[in-house]
Formats: C-alpha cells, sequence, structure tokens
C-alpha cells in the first residue's frame, strides 16, 4: 500500500490539499512531482472548490470531487492518483488498478475519494 502526503499538509493540515492545481491517474507511485508528471495516464484541471474539508470517525479529511470524462493520455494501469500544485507533489494515493488505453478518445472517471488524516492516539 503506498500513500504519501508533503510535508506542508503534516505541518499545516488538509487545507493545503486545496492548493491541488492537478489531479493525475499514474502508472505506479510517483514520489516527486516531475515523477508524477512522467507516469501520468490522465491529468484533469483542479480547483479550491474541488476540495471540502469534513471528518470522519477516525479524525479530519479533504473529500475530492468526482471528475468525469477525463480523456486517457497513455495507456496502462491506473495504480495511483497523484494530486500536485505548481511546485510540489502533494499527495498519492491508491489507484484501481484498472487498465486504461489510450486511442484519442476513451475517457475515464474518478470517483470521490478522501484525504485522511487520522485523530492522534
Amino acid at each position: 500500500m503506498t500513500k504519501s502526503y508533503h510535508s506542508d499538509i503534516l505541518d499545516n493540515g488538509l487545507s493545503v490539499v486545496a492548493s491541488s492545481n492537478q489531479m493525475m491517474i499514474c502508472s505506479s507511485a510517483p514520489t516527486t512531482r516531475a515523477q508524477a508528471i512522467s507516469l501520468a495516464l490522465a491529468t484533469v484541471a483542479m480547483t479550491s472548490g474541488n476540495f471540502t474539508l469534513g471528518s470522519y470517525a477516525g479524525g479530519r479529511k479533504s473529500t475530492v470531487v468526482a471528475k468525469s470524462s477525463i480523456l486517457i493520455d497513455v495507456t496502462g494501469a491506473a495504480t495511483h492518483l497523484a494530486l500536485i500544485d505548481a511546485t510540489r507533489l502533494l499527495v498519492v494515493d491508491e489507484g484501481d488498478g484498472q487498465t486504461l488505453t489510450a486511442n484519442g478518445v476513451n475517457v475515464v472517471n474518478i470517483p470521490t475519494w478522501d484525504v485522511k488524516l487520522a485523530n492522534p492516539v
């Protein structure tokens, strides 16, 4: 299971997630912003309105809005999702592993998902 959060999220909270300007479906887990871009199978623009802060039983979360009809740019397995801003790789989470096929017209949908920070134990 590969998940990672930029240290700015850990230091400043989930509001940093809303600074993401792109969400990418990646073929493996990126460790840098540049790597997320190079591993991207499909990319969609994001704005601060695409994120909602809230709580869940174990802590706090930022819910990422569902995105639909995203053009598939590269064929591959959708193993991870990445959120980036202009300079940082902010969030990496697991994808569903679905095989995406690029042919100039195929699209993919990303359902709503959560970035979660657990309450201290």
